[in-house]
């Protein structure tokens, strides 16, 4: 009783979060529902199973192709699983498929409600071609992947990065004909009491500078000691950017600045990154597409010039 109530509870945070999510998103054109495609191989390349996400329709279609997935795995090789915003896999709806076994062809239909989850583990995400591929449909952007990774769907239908078991996980950037401006520039945003900013960051990637922008003010007062925080890491000179913010403390405007470098570290944190709008918001500033966000986030800026989450706890 006491774990139901729990997730009950957990579920209704979820969804108020995600509803004021999709507010603030709609309004910043971030993109809507649409679909997302989920593609595992195996041996050889061979599709094994994939996975239409229909975020408007609120529709997954499992597809398991005929064959054997990987001969040369004798456990389980690649799983996916779509379950409820409480955790709760919906019937029917948990795939996995071990290396050896022989699969007959089958599809599954699922629901796909705001808040849903779908789980997937790969042994080889990475392999050859690529062995696991999830994307939006419409735009080829290919999300995160990893050994075990878990997305959400958003209220406004975006699927959205929730956690990642890879040290580092890779993402595509835009297709060029889509992106009017490179994904050079992120910005991450510190919301507080009422929803009122207390912090910016501007993570340029194309001039190697992080900015950390203090607003005037005192950030939450119902909170007495650390509220949020951000700190860069430079891999290279081992120099540290760090701004602590005490919830109750009053803080002058200022600005911070420091070299940003590929390979170097963000690490964010905050009590309360989805209450309300959504108190933490970390976003490529062309497209206005979020990055995942939890109460403790490392991003860290890749060769290519976008930045990537490497951890996340929720």
């Amino acid at each position: 009783m006491k774990n139901e109530h729990f997730f009950i509870h957990l579920k209704k945070m979820v969804f108020t979060a995600l509803g004021a999510f999709a507010l603030c998103a709609a309004s910043a054109g971030i993109a809507q529902a649409g679909v997302y495609r989920v593609e595992i191989r195996g041996l050889g390349d061979r599709p094994i199973l994939a996975a239409s996400l229909d975020t408007a329709r609120r529709v997954a279609a499992i597809q398991t192709m005929a064959g054997i997935p990987h001969s040369y795995f004798h456990t389980e090789y690649a799983s996916i699983k779509v379950e409820n915003g409480a955790g709760v896999v919906y019937p029917g709806c948990y795939r996995s498929l071990h290396g050896n076994a022989h699969y007959p062809g089958s599809i599954v239909n699922c629901p796909l409600q705001p808040g849903d989850f779908v789980s997937i583990t790969h042994q080889e995400p990475h392999e050859s071609v690529g062995r696991l591929r999830v994307y939006e449909a419409l735009s080829g952007f290919q999300l995160p992947k990893a050994k075990t990774v878990r997305y959400q769907v958003a209220f406004n239908g975006a699927l959205t990065l929730f956690s990642a078991s890879d040290a580092y996980v890779t993402s595509t950037p835009f297709p060029a004909a889509l992106a009017p401006v490179p994904a050079k520039t992120y910005r991450i945003d510190f919301l507080g009491l009422g929803n009122r900013p207390f912090m910016s960051a501007n993570l340029d990637m194309t001039n190697r500078v992080a900015s950390i922008q203090t607003s005037v003010g005192e950030p939450h007062v119902y909170f007495h000691d650390e509220y949020a925080s951000i700190r860069v890491d430079s891999v290279s000179t081992g120099r540290v950017c760090y701004k602590s913010y005490n919830g109750r403390q009053y803080y002058y405007g200022e600005t911070q600045t420091c070299p940003f470098l590929p390979g170097d570290v963000v690490t964010v944190t905050h009590r309360e990154p989805y209450e309300s709008v959504g108190r933490l918001q970390a976003y490529d500033a062309a497209s206005r597409y979020p990055l995942a966000r939890g109460r403790v986030v490392r991003y860290q800026a890749g060769p290519d010039g976008n930045l990537y989450v490497i951890s996340l706890i929720p």
